[in-house]
């Protein structure tokens, strides 16, 4: 039996176009971020979904919501696939700010985000074990077809597990879409970074 399962990154998001580091920082969507989303929304429609699954902040709740109670498809809400929380020097700061301050720190988390450092961050190690423990429990459960609402780190930890390589770091565009096929219990990457909007 084939599964899919398709990956939503979230929209832009309220204060995104001041480039603030927003990782367990709350925020809601920004009018653009909800556009885009309601056009994953509308594609997500079709496709037959069993259920949707997405991480505990608003900013990627919305689609799963919406997808309740307008079409009937049950919604979990799953902290484990939360962005990596980047600690209190760097959280709902604008990245100017952060560079002035932590500018080494920032060159190594920018070559290679799901491993370096942050001081006062989550560690990258606990994120990648609390992302792929969400993961193992979607892959666990029966299902023809699911989408999860998430973020880019996160993402890049599933999809780095899936292809056993470190090819996927930041190059994960707002709103974007990767779709996972799992046969014979081996999941595989078929679409990647595509945009519906």
């Amino acid at each position: 039996m084939t599964k899919r399962i398709l990956l939503f990154r979230h929209g832009e998001i309220e204060g995104g176009t001041q480039n603030i580091c927003a990782g367990s920082t709350d925020a809601f969507l920004d009018p653009e971020g909800i556009r885009t989303s309601l056009a994953n929304i509308e594609f997500a429609c079709r496709q037959g979904l069993d259920y949707v699954a997405t991480s505990g902040k608003k900013r990627t709740r919305l689609p799963g919501i919406h997808l309740q109670r307008h079409e009937g498809i049950p919604h979990f809400a799953v902290p484990l696939f939360n962005e990596r929380d980047f600690g209190e020097r760097w959280e709902g700061k604008q990245w100017l700010d952060i560079l002035r301050h932590s500018r080494e720190e920032v060159a190594r988390w920018l070559r290679d985000p799901l491993h370096a450092p942050i001081e006062g961050a989550e560690p990258a190690h606990r994120m990648r074990e609390r992302v792929l423990e969400g993961w193992l429990g979607v892959l666990r459960d029966d299902f023809d077809c699911v989408a999860l609402w998430g973020h880019a780190l996160p993402f890049s930890t599933i999809l780095n597990d899936i292809e056993g390589a470190e090819r996927w770091q930041l190059q994960q565009r707002l709103s974007c879409m990767h779709e996972v096929v799992i046969e014979n219990d081996t999941p595989r990457i078929v679409r990647a970074n595509e945009v519906l909007y």
